[in-house]
């Protein structure tokens, strides 16, 4: 996001920013120089300039939710993963003819926990979708998953966000 701020004079103003919970990693540069920016409202109180610019960057990494971290009493659940994007849910379909829904899913996972993704050319995909990813699974399958607004169109067809979980990433 990149804003230019266009003014007729100086004027000392603040410019909040909100940075949004689900962003960890929050970049906040103003005329080039880096500030620091955890969630909530990133409060900029200056002197500013006509043609000062404001740069947010707000990365969406592709992260995995375990349901026994949901809040009081979820480690009763029995375990599940979930994959997100920022604030968007992936899904599954079962209209990727490899994926089994209701089979125990062990996500092959980096050094920082993050699930080994892919990007799927959204041709490759066998319906509408607006994000489209592979991930390799712990016994060496894949998983396909979409945007859940996309996966959810056709109602006649089972998706999924919660899987059940086996492995190394079934619980943490």
């Amino acid at each position: 996001i990149m804003l230019e701020l266009s003014l007729a004079r100086p004027e000392t103003f603040e410019l909040a920013l909100r940075i949004p919970g689900w962003c960890k990693a929050a970049k906040v540069r103003v005329n080039g120089e880096g500030t620091s920016a955890g969630s909530g409202w990133l409060k900029l109180q200056r002197l500013w300039q006509d043609g000062d610019r404001v740069s947010l960057w707000l990365p969406m990494p592709v992260e995995l939710l375990s349901s026994n971290e949901m809040g009081e009493g979820s480690e009763k659940l029995p375990p599940h993963k979930a994959l997100v994007r920022g604030p968007i849910a992936l899904a599954a379909s079962e209209e990727f003819l490899e994926d089994n829904l209701s089979a125990p899913a062990g996500f092959k996972t980096d050094a920082s926990g993050r699930p080994e993704i892919k990007p799927l050319e959204l041709a490759e995909v066998p319906f509408e979708a607006q994000l489209a990813f592979e991930t390799e699974l712990e016994n060496g399958g894949y998983i396909c998953f979409t945007d859940y607004a996309s996966a959810g169109k056709d109602y006649d067809k089972k998706i999924a966000v919660w899987l059940p979980c086996s492995g190394e990433n079934g619980l943490r």
